[in-house]
C-alpha cells in the first residue's frame, strides 16, 4: 500500500516527507523524483500506528521534527 501525497527518503528515521511540503532531503541528499511514495508494507501493528501518527502530524501542523 502506498500512499501518493507523500515520499520516503533514504534516512533512518522520519523518512516520510508531505510532497506539497517537501520535495528533498538535506540530510540524506535525496530528490522525491527519486524516490518511491510513502509505503507501508510487512509493518506490525505498532509500526503502522506510529507512521499514521507521524502522517497525521506532518497533514496538521506541517513537517515537524519529532
Amino acid at each position: 500500500m502506498t500512499d501518493p501525497k507523500y515520499w520516503d527518503c533514504d534516512c533512518k528515521e522520519e523518512y516520510i516527507h508531505k510532497k506539497s511540503d517537501k520535495l528533498y532531503c538535506s540530510i540524506c541528499c535525496v530528490d522525491e523524483h527519486n524516490q518511491p511514495d510513502f509505503t507501508l508494507v510487512n509493518l506490525d501493528k505498532l509500526t503502522y500506528a506510529a507512521n499514521l501518527d507521524y502522517l497525521k502530524t506532518i497533514e496538521n501542523h506541517g513537517e515537524v521534527t519529532l
